[in-house]
């Protein structure tokens, strides 16, 4: 292996969503976008693609008088599963984009180096609007840690702040590492 990430494949709604299959009871959309987002994710995770999904504004955004464009929680993603893809992308109705997600720790390494592990090494901490997401090499999200800066709603939610939420999903991230300077240590008397 060369030590390459794998490449990105990038997905809209329309390649998942429960809108584009044909309900004929109950849930079955549902199911079957699930599914497809099950497939999209393993696939992920085998190291085969990057995914980046892409949040068009003209087309995912909900409808009503108080929902904000530039927040991603205001998007119809279809099931929550989706977003543990390796990038989220918000683009305008005018074609511009934005990225959803920054790194906030060292960029992941090749999947297909360690596609032995679990969740694959170096784990990082991104941060997403209102949380902390700690994915695997491959961008698998193996954790959430929500926070939220207003201290009276705060208090309401029982949310922590950005900084402790912050110092948690570095020291989570961390873990792999102490484990294996652990697993490496001598035994001890």
């Amino acid at each position: 292996m060369t030590g390459e990430l794998p490449p990105w494949r990038e997905i809209t709604t329309d390649d998942y969503h429960p809108r584009v299959f044909p309900d004929g009871k109950g849930g079955a959309a549902w199911i079957a976008s699930s599914q497809r987002i099950k497939d999209l994710l393993e696939r992920q995770h085998a190291g085969e693609f990057r995914l980046r999904l892409v949040l068009r504004e003209a087309v995912d955004l909900k409808r009503g008088p108080r929902v904000d464009p530039t927040w991603l929680w205001d998007y119809d993603a279809g099931p929550a599963a989706i977003m543990s893809v390796a990038e989220i992308v918000i683009q305008t109705k005018d074609g511009r984009r934005r990225k959803e997600a920054r790194t906030v720790s060292s960029p992941p390494v090749a999947a297909p180096e360690v596609a032995a592990r679990r969740f694959a090494r170096p784990w990082s901490v991104r941060e997403m609007q209102g949380a902390f997401v700690i994915q695997d090499a491959s961008g698998f999200s193996i954790a959430h840690l929500y926070f939220c800066d207003d201290e009276q709603r705060r208090s309401s939610t029982g949310r922590m702040s950005r900084d402790e939420a912050r110092r948690i999903a570095v020291n989570m991230a961390r873990l792999p590492d102490l484990l294996q300077i652990e697993r490496e240590r001598p035994g001890e008397p």
